[in-house]
């Protein structure tokens, strides 16, 4: 069987997103993003993390200008928007982990 084996429910709804998501991050290709049902919002994708049962992505949104981390599992569409971006002072990972850590 070619059925593939997630480590969890999540992990598997997370799936279909992962490669547009890494290519994004690498290539620095913005992305429009429905998470639960909302609204579409533009984001900077920066960064992919996987917590043993869920992913999150870690991004820079334009219409609150500030960082955001959204379940990948949760997300309900995804798409790229054609547009792409430099990074930015004060909108990039490296940034987003500044502001985890006191100073």
């Amino acid at each position: 069987s070619d059925r593939k084996v997630f480590a969890s429910e999540e992990a598997a709804r997370a799936a279909p997103h992962l490669a547009l998501i890494r290519r994004a991050i690498r290539d620095h290709l913005t992305l429009r993003l429905s998470y639960r049902g909302g609204e579409a919002q533009r984001v900077r994708p920066l960064h992919l993390d996987y917590w043993g049962k869920v992913w999150t992505l870690t991004v820079w949104a334009d219409k609150f200008q500030d960082f955001k981390v959204f379940r990948v599992d949760l997300v309900t569409a995804l798409t790229h928007d054609g547009g792409a971006f430099l990074p930015e002072p004060g909108k990039t990972v490296e940034d987003y982990l500044a502001t985890l850590s006191p100073a």
